[in-house]
């Protein structure tokens, strides 16, 4: 009977071990695999809200991101189409030409045309000009006309007329100007 005994006692002993070994092997999938994916589960369910919000928000940026990208090919469009182009500050020279042969073709003798210190501007530069000279007083209200018929850049902000006398004659006049220019930084021409 001792054999029989210790047959059976050492049956329940690789029972006893097997079964050992399966609730360690259970324990540790437990801890390792079905723990950790409940806690996912159960953090899954609780960002499943603030997801939903998230893309909610997403989808609304993306809609204001597309009307804004067609206003802005709009707007391109418009400032393309209209007549009025500003040219770079550095043509200075240039436009100071073509006031000079403007004042000459009105009939009239200048003394002074100087471009100031440029203002910089966010969308514009401005560049001051001053201008002086003499000529008839028809001459003067002709070249200044002339002025804002051929440069739709240019604005008077200044203007001084003094005549030599009564019934007309030669008169004296000191102009101010502001020539509107493509900013020198910032804004790129595409």
């Amino acid at each position: 009977m001792n054999n029989k005994a210790s047959t059976i006692l050492s049956g329940w002993r690789i029972d006893l071990a097997g079964l050992a070994a399966c609730l360690t092997v259970t324990a540790l999938m437990y801890l390792m695999l079905i723990h950790p994916a409940m806690q996912m589960q159960e953090e899954n369910a609780r960002l499943a809200p603030l997801l939903s919000e998230k893309e909610g928000a997403l989808r609304i940026a993306r809609a204001s991101l597309a009307d804004l990208v067609t206003e802005l090919e709009d707007t391109r469009a418009q400032v393309l189409e209209l007549p009025l182009r500003l040219e770079s500050s550095t043509q200075v020279n240039s436009r100071l030409a073509q006031l000079a042969d403007l004042a000459s073709e009105a009939g009239l003798e200048l003394y002074e045309i100087q471009p100031k210190e440029i203002w910089v501007g966010e969308r514009y530069d401005t560049v001051p000009i001053a201008l002086s000279g003499g000529g008839d007083y028809r001459n003067v209200t002709a070249f200044m006309r002339d002025v804002h018929e051929s440069f739709a850049d240019i604005a008077v902000v200044g203007f001084d007329l003094t005549s030599s006398g009564p019934g007309g004659g030669e008169s004296q006049f000191v102009v101010g100007l502001a020539w509107y220019t493509m900013p020198a930084l910032g804004l790129v021409e595409n």
